[in-house]
């Protein structure tokens, strides 16, 4: 049973530096381009849904991302993505501070943070499900298990895992040159 723990404790050392990983690739190309972040600002600020606009403006930059990767053949878990503390956590915390400095409190709010979240993983699901992938948030490789959490110093702030039985995959998006080819 030892060497079970410690594999675990292993998976999930991993899992958070995927997660890490993952965070990063998605919030550069924000960070790069010099009207990142003013764009995106006016972007949700204009929207009548805020909270939709973003996470949009999220699932487009996590599917950058993961093509990234994948062209890198980064050996990287699926699990980062959605795990409590995850990259899709770590994402909407960042970016919901960036807003936050400059368009208001409301975009550090618990509920904002879950209500992105939660629209993302709708994307995330339909985008699936359009593109002929597993979808079913059934299937086992789109269940979140109980530990899947990252290691201590995650922050409890942190929006929480999708609604029980949507948990999902890493986001698809559209299909690379390789993957069309393969």
């Amino acid at each position: 049973m030892a060497t079970s723990t410690k594999n675990k404790n292993i998976d999930k050392k991993a899992v958070h530096s995927d997660a890490e990983l993952l965070a990063g690739m998605v919030l550069t190309p924000l960070y790069k381009n010099p009207n990142g972040i003013q764009s995106l600002t006016k972007m949700v600020t204009s929207s009548q849904d805020p909270a939709d606009a973003l996470a949009h403006s999220l699932f487009i930059l996590m599917s950058q991302a993961r093509n990234a990767a994948m062209k890198s053949k980064l050996p990287i878990s699926n699990k980062a993505w959605l795990a409590n503390g995850g990259a899709v956590d770590k994402v909407i915390i960042d970016v919901g501070g960036l807003l936050a400095s400059t368009a208001g409190p409301q975009f550090v709010d618990k509920k904002f943070g879950m209500n992105v979240k939660a629209d993302l993983i709708k994307i995330m699901h339909d985008e699936e499900v359009s593109a002929g992938g597993k979808g079913d948030p059934s299937h086992p490789d789109n269940q979140p298990q109980e530990d899947d959490e990252m290691p201590a110093g995650g922050d409890e702030n942190a929006p929480p895992m999708a609604p029980e039985g949507q948990g999902l995959a890493a986001p698809q998006g559209p299909p690379s040159d390789e993957e069309e080819m393969g």
